[in-house]
């Protein structure tokens, strides 16, 4: 679901995206938007994390998705938002307003096409995302996962940060945030990950890799950098 493709594209129709965006802040937990809201805006998120969630009338929840700096969401809804967006640390994004976006997108075929590989990257998204929770051991989920957010990650920090906490995993790898906790320590005495503090994990990717291929199923689905493994941005 990252977007900086969609912001390689001629400068003209840069300048017309740029015209229509509008920096906003939200602090750590606040909502964006919930599901079932007038779907007016589009986002792109410029720094920090957001979590896609879904609620069952019980209360219970799921996250659908984290969505990192040059992740888009929040287009091509019909209507309503169909997820609740909430911010897991401070966050600034762009916002569009989706008129705009769709008036843009008439106008120009080649803007309109990269929207298109934007839905179908999601599509992908959705698919590698129902493997992970159907298919996949507490352990495969956990490292899958880790190298997704290792990946992207910056390449140059030795540490890979966990913005968020402990049950958001849980809730979005289908978990029980006893069973994270549980996974985690077990990796961490395999050597597998170290660990500094409570969310910072020792950059060594590699190691994570050649754990996932000793597993039974490997480490499921390891995207390349700008695809996740999770349900759509959209």
């Amino acid at each position: 679901m990252q977007v900086d493709d969609l912001y390689s594209i001629p400068d003209s129709n840069e300048r017309a995206l740029t015209r229509c965006a509008t920096k906003m802040r939200f602090a750590r937990n606040r909502t964006i938007f919930n599901e079932g809201d007038e779907a007016e805006h589009s986002y792109r998120i410029v720094s920090g994390v957001v979590r896609l969630c879904k609620h069952t009338v019980q209360g219970r929840r799921m996250v659908t998705h984290f969505l990192l700096p040059g992740d888009h969401f929040g287009f091509m809804q019909l209507g309503i938002y169909s997820f609740t967006a909430e911010a897991v640390v401070d966050v600034i994004v762009d916002s569009y307003p989706l008129r705009q976006i769709e008036n843009l997108s008439e106008q120009d075929p080649f803007l309109r096409q990269k929207f298109h590989d934007l839905f179908m990257n999601q599509v992908m998204d959705t698919q590698d995302h129902l493997l992970l929770l159907g298919c996949l051991s507490a352990e495969e989920k956990l490292v899958s996962f880790l190298l997704w957010l290792g990946e992207r990650s910056d390449a140059s920090d030795p540490f890979v940060t966990l913005p968020m906490c402990r049950q958001d995993i849980a809730d979005y790898l289908g978990l029980t945030v006893e069973t994270v906790v549980r996974t985690l320590g077990k990796l961490k005495r395999a050597g597998v990950v170290g660990l500094s503090g409570s969310n910072r994990m020792v950059r060594d990717l590699d190691r994570l890799r050649t754990f996932g291929r000793t597993m039974p199923n490997g480490p499921g689905p390891t995207p390349e950098p700008g695809h996740s493994p999770g349900a759509p941005g959209i």
